[in-house]
């Protein structure tokens, strides 16, 4: 929360797409298991439009199978896992 602002990212892992209406993000945040985002949003007003953001691909980089250059050290979510 900033300046009594909140940002609510709600994600989902290749299921139904939802409508990019606050109507459909609210349906979406009422199917969590828990029913309190739902129940914040319900009474929260919206600052702006629902928006999207796809991911267009999973790839993990395997940088044990490559030469780095001198003194490149991957970190972060670069690193794989």
């Amino acid at each position: 929360m900033e300046g009594g602002v909140w940002q609510v990212t709600l994600a989902d892992a290749g299921g139904e797409a939802i409508a990019l209406t606050n109507e459909g993000f609210l349906q979406f945040a009422e199917q969590l298991p828990d029913k309190k985002m739902h129940d914040i949003l319900s009474v929260a007003v919206p600052l702006s439009d629902v928006v999207e953001y796809r991911a267009m691909r999973n790839e993990k980089l395997l940088f044990d199978r490559i030469d780095l250059p001198a003194g490149m050290l991957p970190i972060g979510d670069s690193g794989g896992y």
